[in-house]
């Protein structure tokens, strides 16, 4: 028999639920967007003036606002870094308006950095995710080239291995384990000169979402982290052009208006190729002194919208790398090696009804690497296509009793083939393998007044190559335990087929090779437990703290061990994660930045040996600031510490009789003994980086000279010790002066 007590809440209960689907409910809904570019605006706050009713603005802008009484309100839209927005609106039973509210920047907009932009009427926990606009793409120094990649790795719980090799290892996964998304297109490699470089241009990105933690069941199959990165839509009231030139690359930027949307276009090519070797061409230069690397990448985007309900978005990507050996071993034998990514990709959306949105996303992304010299008696090639097709469709659906669920399916097929002769890896032969993997997922948010939430889903797929079908649930509680406070736990499942054949060894990666998990290995799979609490301090101060226990129940990898045919190209074993994460925010007047710091142990357990693997960094410390001396003229710094890289030291020399060698009675050669794997680590690692920026107008048009300064003082950090004790250091102390701007 029911309570007395319980009867009055299920009353309540039943009546909103009633009343919300009932004709006499009204509701409102709508997009958000940037007054001037008239792109979408992502996590805005938009509510009813004292009322507990609000939402906020999902990646696409849209908002809606249902079960409301109806009656006269004040509509506000607020975001950090925008004037808000207010407006009165008097709503009739079963009214159901479409509202555009467009935001105006505030002031300083662009120079500041977001610090509390939490949400009030949040789509879901974020619980630890990295959020990037473009304050944070401008405040951090650049190493020569504006670059994502370097920025996500200023906050914790992000490494990379070293300074030529750009892949981010997050909370102890691989960097094969990160879903890496450009507009929903999966990007394969997305680096330059051997990771140097990202291959995207920051001033075409919009924001970038990085989930360490609760990954969006949409999206799946990676077992650390997805980088969700937004191209911009393009300004809508004017065509404009942009140009960015450095000792490195130039760049041009194109976007605007068109009848029924807006478009965007960038390109980049480094020169440095083009400069040198004609000086030495000419003999200015000795002949010995020639660079056989150049790149190109580019991107473009264009919007259409049919109607106010519905938008419409194609986006391009290429980048593509040539390193002539023939040219630097002057052998035209020798042949070139290349490797490139394109991409193309067509997201649709549509508000149905203030209760009911679809998404509709498609793409086509491929990674070619080859090099196969004409010379057939080279004794190394390398042949590797990767492709990739996904069509990914789901309902967002709203209802007051229920909450916020999304429902849906994705598609996925991957095709691939991969030769190598000697080269980075053994030889190693996938003749024309093909994937599927057939997903459905279903994702719940469901908010108990202003102080609990829950989000629940599960990605259920079904991998052909191993005929496994995996299931990976999350479940994530959100409390505010006051005004200004709030905690997070969270607890996932994750699932993953596709890997690289690159390892953290590789001291130098120009490329990673992809393929899929072999037949006869289980799908990869790994577990994690996350806490994280925030704490806005002030509107200009905000400190995260995370701690957080992951657990790889299978990881496979390539056999760096591997000495015979008979021995497999791939082993499997499992690894353990655990660490600490500290993020504090601050925007003071002239002052903005933020300080991270992590503390971590990794460890891997491969064929019996258990190690840390190269990426491990039990301290990792960056310090981000940027300080405006006046309207014109800004200084930016960035100091990284961390914890010295481990490696595998040789501690002595044997004396092996090769069979041949032995027939001839010729001596003995001397091979290297190696000690415990990764048992000792290089000196700890630090480094300073700034850059100077200049603003001014040139023929009334906003233009920039800037000068960035990495390593400063010099720090000779080491990257590797050879066997004959010598040392090989990482970034010296670089340069790169430039100018950047529009020029119509």
């Amino acid at each position: 028999m029911l309570s007395k007590k319980f009867i009055p809440i299920l009353f309540i209960v039943l009546w909103n639920f009633l009343y919300s689907i009932s004709g006499f409910a009204a509701s409102i809904s709508g997009v958000v967007v940037e007054s001037k570019t008239q792109e979408p605006l992502a996590y805005v706050n938009i509510f009813l003036a004292n009322t507990d009713q609000g939402s906020s603005s999902d990646l696409n802008g849209y908002y809606s606002i249902t079960g409301i009484v109806p009656g006269s309100y004040q509509l506000i839209a607020s975001h950090i870094g925008y004037e808000t927005f207010k407006m009165w609106i008097d709503l009739k039973p079963g009214a159901k308006p479409f509202i555009e509210i467009s935001l105006k920047p505030s002031p300083v907009a662009g120079d500041t950095v977001s610090v509390t932009a939490r949400r009030k009427f949040p789509q879901g926990i974020e619980g630890d995710q990295i959020l990037i606009g473009k304050s944070e793409m401008n405040i951090a120094p650049k190493l020569g080239e504006p670059d994502l990649f370097r920025v996500i790795e200023t906050f914790p719980g992000v490494t990379t291995v070293n300074d030529f090799n750009m892949g981010l290892y997050i909370r102890g996964g691989n960097s094969d384990q990160n879903l890496i998304l450009l507009d929903g297109m999966p990007i394969y490699n997305p680096f330059h000169l051997m990771g140097i470089f990202s291959t995207f241009d920051e001033e075409a990105i919009q924001r970038t979402n990085v989930s360490k933690s609760r990954i969006d069941p949409i999206y799946g199959n990676r077992l650390s982290s997805v980088i969700d990165i937004n191209v911009r839509d393009g300004i809508a009231t004017e065509h404009e052009g942009y140009v960015n030139l450095s000792f490195l690359s130039s760049k041009l930027r194109a976007e605007g208006p068109h009848p029924l949307g807006t478009y965007l276009v960038t390109i980049r090519r480094t020169y440095a190729d083009l400069f040198v070797n004609t000086l030495n061409d000419i003999g200015i230069l000795p002949p010995e002194l020639r660079l056989p690397y150049y790149f190109v990448d580019g991107m473009g985007k264009l919007v259409i919208k049919p109607g106010n309900r519905q938008r419409l978005e194609i986006t391009t990507y290429m980048g593509r790398d040539v390193y002539d050996l023939a040219d630097i071993d002057d052998d035209p034998g020798s042949g070139k090696y290349t490797w490139q990514n394109s991409a193309s990709g067509l997201n649709y959306s549509a508000i149905l009804s203030p209760y009911v949105a679809f998404y509709l996303r498609t793409s086509t992304s491929q990674f070619k690497s080859q090099w196969l010299p004409p010379d057939t008696t080279n004794a190394e090639s390398i042949d590797n296509i990767f492709t990739g097709k996904i069509i990914n469709a789901y309902l967002k659906v709203e209802n007051r009793l229920l909450g916020k669920i999304k429902a849906g399916g994705e598609f996925n097929y991957n095709k691939y083939h991969l030769r190598t002769k000697g080269f980075s890896y053994q030889q190693i032969y996938f003749e024309d393998n093909s994937q599927y993997e057939n997903s459905v997922f279903v994702d719940l948010f469901k908010q108990f007044g202003a102080l609990l939430c829950f989000n629940g889903g599960f990605r259920m797929t079904r991998f052909s190559l191993q005929d496994t079908m995996t299931f990976s649930p999350q479940l994530s509680c959100g409390a505010r335990i006051s005004p200004t406070q709030e905690i997070n736990l969270h607890w996932g499942k994750y699932h993953q087929d596709l890997m690289t054949i690159g390892t953290e060894e590789i001291i130098l990666s120009m490329f990673d090779a992809w393929v899929t998990v072999p037949e006869n290995l289980p799908v990869m799979s790994a577990e994690q437990y996350a806490l994280s609490y925030k704490w806005d301090i002030h509107r200009n101060l905000a400190l995260d703290i995370a701690l957080y226990h992951k657990r790889f129940s299978h990881l496979v990898e390539y056999n760096t061990t591997k000495f015979s045919a008979i021995d497999p190209d791939f082993v499997a074993g499992t690894g353990t994660a655990n660490g600490l994460e500290i993020l504090f925010k601050g925007n003071l007047k002239k002052i903005q930045g933020w300080l991270s710091y992590s503390y971590s142990q990794v460890r891997k357990t491969v064929n019996g040996i258990s190690y840390p693997p190269k990426y491990d960094r039990p301290h990792d410390l960056d310090l981000v600031l940027n300080y405006r001396l006046s309207e014109k003229w800004s200084i930016g710094s960035r100091f990284v510490y961390h914890s010295g890289t481990p490696f595998t030291k040789i501690i002595g020399y044997m004396r092996q009789p090769i069979y041949e060698e032995f027939r001839s009675s010729s001596f003995a050669r001397e091979v290297e003994v190696y000690g415990k794997r990764n048992a000792w680590r290089y000196p700890a690692y630090h480094r300073l980086d700034i850059n100077f920026i200049k603003k001014f107008d040139l023929k009334s048009r906003p233009m920039e000279f800037y000068i960035d300064i990495a390593n400063v003082y010099a720090r000779l950090n080491v990257l590797a010790y050879s066997e004959h004790g010598d040392t090989w250091i990482q970034m010296p102390p670089l340069a790169t002066i430039g100018i950047r701007g529009k020029i119509w």
